[in-house]
């Protein structure tokens, strides 16, 4: 009895020990699974103390891949990373304890493309034994439309005219599908030509100072969703 015990005991012992092998296991070939291939960074735009690195991205990026960030030691001592932070669309990955002087090395970053639009500024500040020291990545979004503008103006107590603003499709494969806006202002989709659309905005009042929003959906969806422009109504 005791020997049987002993063994049920052993084979379940054994088999709590194998579980959260079992899932860690299908945790990490998941995740590999979502992440794509790897990014690559222009060489620095700026050479003065805070070095600028672009990111091309693709219009319709829309997923996670791995980066990898150089960072140099230019001191003559060696330096001790005691920790990293990003901003947005960079999450930290991994990075190296130490760098040796004159030495360069890597810093890891999962990128997240959805979390990120044309213009924007990732800002990576890395801990060390010698301060802190700072590395921009500006993310260049391929152009997929282009607006003509993006704000549409009205003046106070004026007639609510129709006002427009015109949509060029730049080689993406996609193209306005609705727009739509709120408080009682009307937007209408026209399509004047090729590969143009045309969106024409009424306000439903101009009687008081007022920005509105129309929001504009694309078919397939952009990576930021649906684009949003303004509508304002203004004392001039």
């Amino acid at each position: 009895m005791n020997f049987c015990r002993l063994t049920f005991n052993l084979a379940k012992a054994l088999w709590l020990v194998a579980i959260p092998s079992l899932l860690f296991a299908q945790s990490a070939n998941s995740s590999a699974s979502t992440v794509g291939t790897a990014l690559t960074l222009s060489a620095p735009t700026d050479s003065g103390a805070i070095p600028m690195y672009e990111l091309p991205v693709k219009w319709n990026e829309k997923g996670t891949a791995v980066l990898t960030v150089p960072f140099k030691n230019d001191s003559k001592q060696v330096l001790n990373i005691l920790g990293v932070q990003a901003t947005q669309g960079l999450f930290v990955g991994d990075f190296p304890p130490v760098v040796a002087p004159g030495k360069e090395d890597t810093l890891a970053f999962f990128y997240s493309a959805p979390d990120n639009t044309d213009g924007d500024i990732d800002i990576i500040r890395v801990l060390t034994d010698q301060g802190v020291r700072e590395i921009r990545v500006k993310i260049l979004r391929e152009a997929a439309v282009k607006f003509d503008s993006k704000q549409l103006h009205w003046a106070v107590g004026a007639a609510p005219e129709p006002q427009s603003v015109t949509v060029t499709i730049t080689g993406a494969n996609t193209m306005p599908k609705a727009v739509h806006s709120s408080q009682g202002n009307t937007a209408t989709l026209t399509f004047p030509a090729p590969g143009q659309y045309r969106i024409t905005v009424v306000p439903g009042s101009t009687a008081m100072p007022l920005v509105f929003p129309i929001f504009v959906e694309f078919d397939p969806a952009l990576p930021g969703g649906a684009v949003i422009l303004s509508g304002i109504i203004e004392k001039k």
